[in-house]
């Protein structure tokens, strides 16, 4: 549900942005990999 959340949001921010669609994927990409590491991290602690 969060995810989808957080989906919504940033379709709304980068709706805004003037970066080219590439920087925008990966800008997303990495925040993926990021809120998935920190996931995990939570789950372990």
């Amino acid at each position: 549900m969060l995810a989808a959340f957080q989906l919504v949001e940033d379709a709304r921010y980068f709706g805004s942005d003037r970066r080219p669609r590439r920087v925008r994927v990966r800008a997303l990409a990495e925040r993926a990999v990021a809120d998935r590491r920190l996931a995990r991290d939570l789950r372990a602690s």
